[in-house]
């Protein structure tokens, strides 16, 4: 079999060439297909936020207790208010979705 390789030049880079784009192609699909089954269910994300909402709140009262800059303790607060904007999101698309 590898005697046909031999007896046309360029054909062993030619068939490497095709066996990585190949390979390629499916670890691509692979990731694809993981990916569109990665994302968690409503509940789990909402068990994900609520631990994030205590987290920040409890980073919020460190930086209050610790004086910490107003800068951060802005950013703190920006993403508290992210993190309970988008729990309500999710919580209405459960409720709606019921």
């Amino acid at each position: 079999m590898w005697a046909v390789f031999r007896t046309v030049p360029g054909m062993i880079e030619g068939g490497v060439v095709l066996l990585v784009f190949f390979v390629s192609v499916l670890i691509y699909l692979g990731a694809r297909v993981g990916a569109a089954h990665s994302r968690p269910s409503p509940q789990q994300e909402v068990a994900h936020l609520r631990e994030r909402l205590a987290w920040h709140e409890g980073q919020l009262q460190l930086a209050q207790e610790k004086h910490w800059d107003d800068v951060m303790v802005g950013h703190i607060r920006e993403q508290l208010a992210d993190t309970r904007r988008r729990l309500d999101q999710v919580q209405a698309g459960l409720a709606g979705g019921r």
